[in-house]
């Protein structure tokens, strides 16, 4: 029986295999190559968690308000980035269960 493989022998033609390749990952932009985001850049205080005490009043800007940069007001309840300075802000959850990221310190303490 002549198979297809034998035919191209025959025919004086090689059988050419395809090299496989790894697939490329596809990997998150970088902060650098990001958009600004509208609305106020976080203040020096506003990077650095040791500023930001439990019961601060703060100003914070919500995953959804990024966009527009529209700020919420609260008291903090807990502080969710665990490392100490965060260039686009601390992330908080107010006493109101709100989530956000720190732009301004009203008042450390009240």
């Amino acid at each position: 029986m002549v198979t297809r493989r034998k035919i191209k022998i025959l025919q004086g033609g090689r059988k050419k295999y395809k090299r496989k390749t790894k697939k490329q990952k596809k990997y998150r932009l970088s902060t650098r190559k990001r958009k600004p985001q509208v609305g106020d850049q976080p203040t020096k205080e506003a990077q650095h968690r040791f500023s930001i005490p439990l019961g601060a009043i703060v100003y914070v800007v919500q995953k959804q308000d990024q966009p527009t940069g529209k700020k919420t007001i609260g008291i903090v309840a807990q502080h969710l980035t665990r490392i100490s300075k965060h260039p686009r802000g601390i992330k908080v959850r107010l006493e109101n269960n709100i989530v956000g990221r720190v732009v301004s310190v009203i008042q450390p303490r009240f």
